[in-house]
């Protein structure tokens, strides 16, 4: 009788295994060898809202609302009784104190070892489902008889992880666009810019912010409009320009100083200036960063013209001081800083932001920012390139009424604060029969598609530089794409970074502390039972027979 039981009770449990949810894990990397982020993976816990009796048992879950992220907060200062592991579910559209929370919790949490399994998964119809369910055991486990039900079955999370291992083939992937001058460009000088597109944040895959992309984002429309507005050689100064796309920007830059390692030395001998986009989805002022007073005359004219035009635009063009320097990079010029190159950064920010938060879609201006300093940096660079300010033209170049595409950029910063670009993870595998005219996902509706790009640009794998690429292919550019695998200095990073994540209705703690050792009791007592019955009724010589 007893066995039919336990047969029941496992097939009851076999018949409400949920189907597996993907969730990604929290970063976990060493730098000097200090070990920083999540430092577990697998787990297999009862699974609660909130913390219960038996934390370390128990795998908490919470949604990184305000007050989700100031639980989680508590909880890894050790405020409150650390669980077995962590769900955290990220809202799809948070409010702006949920934003400011989640940053606060982002930058701590990045600096600290967590001894405990962190996990995530965006707000979805799934885990809307997992969390009614939740909610629903939380509510009905009062009362005498639902107690005794709860104890019998209980929900289960389980994430089967095998052992991390130390990414090392890191690749920075980078799209080298040149808008030649009128004339041989080898002879002519170059004026670079330059925008980094990934990103890092808690949970890498994930990390998606649409600040960091919003440099690439101006990058490409400012290409877009010169390209169009020099489209043929006779309308071109003489003077080239260069746009690079860089990966590695949230790993201090490195794809910066790995291009200027491997780009051709003549083009690099070429450069004068170097001007990088990073950060400008804000309407407030921006500064120029790193700008040095001594420079060549380019250099003197951009900065001049940098801070004229943004009068003009409505905003304010600063110069801070220079920031502290730990011996890394800060910014995205300063690997370009090289002699005889003058380079900066123009950016929203007053001092450097690390990190790109997981949970940052566009602010409500964002887009009006980006199309202000869209026309700021194109105005400038054109009237540096024609030498305008020499000839006495004050005119503008992009005249106001020049449309600037508002959907071209609403949809790419959309599409940047909704992708994760991690730079940390190998580029995954790109079949033979990819089809590489297709944008993917960004840009949907408004980027279209373009026929005719080589196959080996198959190997833009990000989804974000493949779009990039489509946009300037129709462009009079010419187009290089780099694939670089780099060793991290002082920084390794850990995989892998998802996991399969299943819930299952699973016997309680009732059932494994006390029904399974009676049933194993009984079973103990029946063989003895039955084994003293059988001397004591004459049965040995039938076994014996």
């Amino acid at each position: 009788r007893f066995l039919v039981v336990l047969a029941a009770l496992a097939g009851l449990v076999a018949a409400t295994r949920a189907d597996g949810l993907v969730v990604h894990r929290m970063v976990q990397y060493d730098v000097d060898g200090e070990a920083l982020g999540s430092q577990r993976t697998g787990f297999r816990l009862d699974l609660h809202v909130g913390m219960h009796a038996e934390p370390q048992r128990r795998c908490a879950v919470l949604r990184l609302d305000k007050d989700g992220a100031a639980a989680m907060t508590a909880l890894l200062a050790g405020a409150s009784a650390q669980p077995g592991a962590v769900l955290a579910i990220i809202p799809r559209r948070p409010g702006p104190a949920d934003i400011e929370a989640w940053q606060s919790l982002e930058a701590a949490a990045m600096r600290r070892a967590v001894p405990f399994p962190v996990y995530a998964a965006l707000e979805s119809p799934s885990t809307q489902h997992l969390l009614r369910e939740l909610t629903a055991l939380g509510a009905e486990g009062h009362g005498p008889a639902t107690d005794v039900i709860d104890e019998i079955f209980s929900s289960r999370i389980v994430a089967s992880v095998p052992s991390t291992d130390p990414i090392t083939n890191t690749t920075i992937k980078t799209i080298q666009a040149l808008l030649p001058g009128n004339g041989d460009p080898t002879t002519m000088p170059t004026l670079a810019l330059v925008a980094s597109y990934d990103t890092a944040g808690l949970f890498p895959d994930l990390a998606a912010g649409s600040h960091r992309a919003s440099g690439a984002v101006v990058l490409l429309a400012v290409a877009r409009l010169l390209g169009n507005l020099f489209g043929t050689p006779a309308s071109r100064p003489k003077h080239n320009i260069l746009f690079l796309f860089a990966g590695g920007g949230a790993l201090r830059f490195e794809g910066t100083r790995a291009w200027i390692e491997h780009a051709d030395k003549d083009l690099v001998k070429s450069i004068e200036v170097v001007l990088n986009l990073d950060g400008l989805d804000s309407t407030g002022p921006v500064y120029l960063h790193g700008a040095p007073d001594t420079a060549g005359d380019t250099a003197a004219r951009l900065k001049a013209e940098l801070q004229h035009t943004a009068t003009k635009v409505g905003t304010v063009c600063n110069t801070p001081a220079a920031e502290t320097s730990d011996g890394q990079a800060s910014w995205g010029h300063e690997h370009l800083a090289i002699p005889g190159i003058w380079a900066a950064t123009l950016s929203c920010d007053p001092t450097a932001r690390p990190f790109s938060s997981t949970i940052a879609p566009p602010a409500d201006d964002a887009t009006a920012a980006v199309r202000r300093h869209v026309r700021l940096v194109a105005e400038a660079v054109a009237r540096v390139v024609f030498n305008l300010s020499s000839t006495g033209w004050d005119d503008d170049v992009i005249l106001p009424e020049t449309p600037l595409d508002t959907a071209f950029v609403t949809e790419w910063l959309m599409s940047a604060s909704t992708h994760g670009r991690p730079v940390q993870v190998p580029a995954p595998a790109v079949s033979s029969s990819c089809p590489t005219h297709s944008v993917s996902q960004f840009g949907d509706g408004v980027l279209g598609e373009v026929p005719g790009i080589s196959l080996q640009n198959a190997s833009l794998a990000d989804p974000f530089l493949r779009a990039v690429h489509t946009v300037l292919h129709q462009l009079p550019f010419e187009l290089q794409t780099r694939t670089t695998r780099i060793g991290l200095r002082a920084t390794t990073f850990f995989g892998p970074t998802t996991a399969i994540l299943t819930t299952e209705r699973a016997l309680g703690s009732f059932v494994e502390g006390i029904v399974f050792p009676a049933i194993l009791l009984y079973l103990a007592l029946l063989y003895y039972a039955v084994s003293t019955m059988s001397g004591a009724f004459g049965f040995e010589h039938l076994k014996r027979a």
